[in-house]
């Protein structure tokens, strides 16, 4: 393969591993992470291990760990699951890491590229809400004259190591082979903070300075991440849509190209499944060896009757059997009735997250009277049986973007091949009095 010895994949196939041996893993409340305990466990199975931890670090600190996470979420390697005692698990999938075991090692590795660099959310998956793509490019491809070295003022101040923002992901560039890091012996004994980058150098290796070039050139992010962040094949019309309107901003991504020493124009112009990810890559690295792929995700069409729980809380909820065929409009429309609302403000579908998981959740399906970019992926367009969902599947319902009603819908029994004869959907439990959509004032 191109980088011999890719120890990155041995890596993931620890993580894998552990979680299918081990699973199902229970995750932290709150952000439903893996737990501290795990975190250290598989942290000494890695090659690409994170030694500046501690027994109180969070996910965010194992840099690898914490990406190896987010690319199975995506990948559908394996989910999350809710318990009778409203705990998360994860649990892995596995027909999808059956796929991934029958994988070369070409494949693996530019599958994990492809999840990295297209779908995982960095700004969420790095807890970096104010991360610059440019200033961390720039940085990386001057590495082309030498080595950088961090600036002690950027990284040691007052006995405590802070890492600069540009920097916080590179752990996993160097797992991938684009770089070297060099650590910095003199912090070991400080104490680290939650950004911890205790490098003092960084070293682009040769074939990395090809691997970055081609992602910027061929493949880049904003392209093949935010425009394509669906995973599915059934979008070909909206993306020629999309991809009309984004064609505007190639001049000032081009801008962007030679400001960070690139003197080829942008010359990726095509849709995302016009063409593979790995495809680029082959006019460098003729030997590649890549017939298998993971992506686009096929989710084929399953029929049946799904019995879904509603709940705006605790003490009020709504039971019901719906059919595979009912869109989500449906059951949007199913739920104005249920709750006794007036269908008079837009919604959209937040599929395997909650509302504090939205920000990262690349299956979000809005009101077809949306606007362009808000109805991309129009719930009209979606059928319940097109989701692949799975028993204890949490849906976020979110209803009115100013009052902000949010419903979780959880997924309770699947019955395969049976359908409802004659309506949409059938109520089978009412708890509770519904709301008033517009509570009187002095209420």
């Amino acid at each position: 393969m191109v980088f011999q010895n890719a120890l990155i994949l041995r890596d993931f196939g620890r993580f894998l591993d552990y979680i299918d041996q081990l699973g199902p893993l229970e995750l932290t409340k709150g952000k439903s992470l893996l737990r501290s305990v795990d975190l250290i466990r598989l942290n000494e199975q890695m090659h690409f291990r994170s030694e500046f931890v501690n027994p109180k670090s969070t996910q965010n600190a194992y840099a690898l760990l914490n990406t190896f996470f987010h690319i199975g979420r995506i990948a559908q390697l394996f989910w999350v699951k809710k318990t009778a005692k409203d705990s998360k698990i994860l649990v892995t999938n596995p027909d999808r890491v059956v796929l991934y075991d029958a994988l070369n090692d070409d494949e693996k590795y530019f599958f994990l590229l492809e999840s990295f660099w297209c779908y995982v959310n960095w700004d969420v998956a790095y807890d970096c809400r104010y991360f610059s793509d440019s200033r961390f490019y720039d940085n990386i491809l001057s590495a082309r004259a030498g080595t950088i070295t961090i600036a002690e003022n950027e990284v040691k101040r007052k006995g405590m190591v802070n890492s600069p923002y540009q920097f916080f992901h590179a752990e996993v560039f160097q797992a991938f082979g684009f770089l070297e890091l060099h650590k910095d012996d003199q912090l070991e004994n400080l104490q680290i903070k939650k950004h911890a980058f205790p490098y003092k150098s960084l070293k682009l290796l040769e074939s990395g300075g090809f691997m970055m070039t081609i992602l910027l050139e061929e493949r880049a992010r904003h392209l093949w991440g935010d425009l394509n962040p669906f995973l599915t094949k059934d979008m070909d019309d909206i993306w020629l849509e999309e991809l009309e309107m984004r064609r505007i901003s190639v001049n000032a991504y081009n801008v962007f190209e030679k400001n960070n020493g690139i003197d080829k124009p942008l010359k990726n112009k095509q849709l995302p499944y016009e063409t593979y990810f790995s495809e680029a890559f082959l006019a460098f690295f003729p030997e590649l060896k890549i017939e298998k792929r993971l992506y686009p995700i096929v989710r084929p069409f399953v029929e049946g009757t799904y019995t879904l729980r509603i709940s705006i809380n605790k003490k009020c909820y709504r039971e019901i059997a719906i059919d595979a065929y009912a869109t989500l409009t449906d059951l949007h429309l199913a739920i104005q009735h249920l709750f006794k609302f007036d269908n008079d403000h837009l919604y959209a579908f937040f599929i395997d997250g909650g509302i504090r998981s939205r920000a990262e959740n690349h299956f979000i399906y809005f009101d077809d009277r949306a606007d362009m970019e808000m109805s991309r992926q129009s719930a009209a367009n979606i059928r319940l049986g097109d989701l692949q969902l799975y028993t204890n599947q949490e849906i976020m319902y979110l209803f009115d973007f100013g009052d902000h009603w949010e419903f979780l819908i959880e997924v309770l029994v699947i019955v395969p091949g049976k359908q409802l004869k004659k309506a949409v959907y059938k109520t089978l439990k009412v708890v509770g009095k519904a709301p008033k959509q517009y509570p009187d004032w002095e209420d």
